[in-house]
């Protein structure tokens, strides 16, 4: 349940309007426009119809609420719920955000997120989650409704702009940053004095440098915040983030942080250092998730069963995190992209972008990228990155599960 609405100690209603009807959900306070979903089921005794008597109900990582018989003229009706129960079972909900604003919390800030893909989605949630007010905008409308669904606001980016303290940018490239930025409708020219961009897409470290110059001449507080650990993490509120920026910067972005990150690194006063490691990380996972498509496939050729290769190498010297997140992969043959090939051909290319402008040999890094560009020119770009795999499976003559 809701920490921040639970430690308030604001009292969560229910009623049971008849064994063939739904539960109906009220709030105390009346809240607005307040998203509930399933949290668990619970058995209870028979309701009590006649008395103000809260039952205590508590289960399994759930926090305390009060469940009670509220009179018509005490209901403050909001939402009804999908049909949970029948007969004595009542279903315990999460209330994911708040809506009346003068109830709203004085922390809670108001947010945009920019780019509902796997990461971004994810990023959405969680600081939604945290209690914070947040409109989703991407270029694909489903996915804007689906997270209004889920408890996002609502708004044209030219309302809601003003509003706003901070900006989160979770887009594919330099190009769609700036385009959210400084674009024909850019955000940046639209907010308030004081409010703070969170670029998150990997890019190079001139490019970040650049966009903050170009917010810190509009009073507009710019971190360059890089993300890693995948879109499970994201989902879950844990990801890595490889930051810089002054120090006003993080302070203004320090509860969108909070909602998302399990760590943050400090990599400095100036925006640029955190994209030169999150460069130096994607050549290590990129480097990764290609030599794992080799050495499974290496060992399918040689008959050992992917299921097999799994199991013990991720108890060996030879795994990696990203070994251990993506040869499942290809074990279950689900290339469901939770991060596509063709984004290697971007993050590779900034590595040997860099490389070659300062003159620094990088030939692992090339080679991997050669891997993600057959894959992508084998149709497979927009499948998850383990399909790299298919390159080499292509190639020695084998069959990977699925297929």
């Amino acid at each position: 349940t809701n920490q921040s609405l639970f430690a308030k100690k604001r009292q969560v209603f229910f009623t049971y309007l008849c064994p063939t009807k739904l539960v109906e959900l009220h709030l105390l306070l009346g809240l607005e426009n307040a998203r509930c979903e399933i949290h668990q089921h619970l058995f209870l005794p028979a309701i009590r119809t006649n008395t103000e008597q809260p039952y205590r109900v508590t289960g399994p990582g759930s926090r305390e609420c009060q469940i009670s018989d509220l009179s018509p003229s005490r209901r403050r009706p909001f939402v009804i719920i999908k049909p949970l129960v029948i007969l004595t079972r009542i279903a315990m909900v999460q209330v994911i955000e708040e809506r009346r604003a003068d109830l709203a919390d004085e922390s809670a800030l108001r947010v945009a997120v920019f780019g509902l893909g796997s990461m971004g989605y994810g990023i959405a949630s969680s600081i939604l989650r945290a209690g914070h007010i947040v409109h989703g905008f991407d270029v694909v409308p489903e996915t804007m409704a689906r997270f209004k669904a889920d408890g996002g606001s609502s708004g044209e980016i030219a309302e809601v702009a003003p509003t706003l303290d901070a900006v989160v940018v979770v887009v594919l490239n330099a190009d769609q940053t700036e385009a959210v930025l400084f674009g024909e409708s850019g955000i940046v020219p639209q907010l308030r004095s004081g409010a703070v961009v969170l670029s998150c897409a990997t890019v190079s470290p001139e490019f970040a440098r650049e966009k903050a110059a170009q917010c810190e001449a509009r009073q507009i507080r710019y971190l360059d915040a890089p993300i890693s650990g995948g879109s499970v993490k994201a989902a879950e509120g844990q990801l890595s983030i490889m930051a810089s920026g002054s120090k006003a910067s993080f302070d203004a972005a320090a509860p969108i942080l909070d909602a998302t990150a399990e760590v943050v690194f400090n990599m400095g006063d100036e925006a640029g250092a955190g994209s030169v490691m999150k460069v130096v990380n994607q050549l290590l996972a990129g480097v990764h998730i290609a030599t794992m498509a080799e050495a499974i496939t290496f060992g399918m050729k040689q008959g050992l069963a992917p299921d097999r290769f799994l199991e013990v190498i991720s108890k060996c010297a030879g795994t990696s995190w990203m070994l251990e997140n993506r040869a499942p992969h290809i074990v279950d043959g689900d290339y469901t992209p939770h991060s596509q090939v063709d984004i290697w051909l971007k993050d590779l290319g900034i590595v040997l972008d860099i490389a070659r402008a300062d003159k620094f040999s990088a030939p692992i890094a090339a080679a991997a990228l050669q891997q993600y560009v057959a894959a992508s020119g084998m149709g497979l770009g927009k499948e998850d990155d383990a399909a790299v795999a298919k390159v080499y499976a292509r190639n020695s003559g084998i069959e990977l599960p699925g297929e």
